[in-house]
This record gives C-alpha cells, sequence and structure tokens, in this order.
C-alpha cells in the first residue's frame, strides 16, 4: 500500500512557503478569536511578516504573479 508521501504531488519550495504562511494566518486568527495575548498575538504577525518577507525574497513575484490567474 502506497504511502502518504507516495500520493502526495512534489511541492516546490514555493509551494511550502504558500502552505507555511496559510498555516499561520489561521494560527494568528485562531488566537485573535480566541482572545489570546495582544503581546503573544503580535509575536505571531512579526513571525508572519518575517517569514512573508523571506518568502518574497526567495521567490520574488510569486504573489503577484497568482493574483493575474
Amino acid at each position: 500500500m502506497p504511502t502518504a508521501e507516495e500520493n502526495s504531488p512534489p511541492y516546490s519550495e514555493a509551494d511550502d512557503y504558500g502552505h507555511f504562511l496559510t498555516a499561520l494566518f489561521g494560527l494568528i486568527d485562531e488566537a485573535e478569536l480566541a482572545g489570546y495575548s495582544s503581546e503573544a498575538v503580535e509575536l505571531l504577525r512579526s513571525a508572519r511578516d518575517k517569514f512573508w518577507d523571506e518568502s518574497r525574497d526567495r521567490h520574488p513575484g510569486l504573489w503577484e504573479r497568482d493574483r493575474q490567474t
């Protein structure tokens, strides 16, 4: 029986950034809705911004290209 990894399509590093950032945006939303510490939520936002910048540095134009399709 094939494993989950064998059934998964090959993802690029850019795809991995997208998956990670989507999850991080979700965590921020969940933390805000749950009323967690504003200081902790701000740390999540700061991390999101750093990963977002890193993603754009490594894959320039990726997000702009996605908006045009």
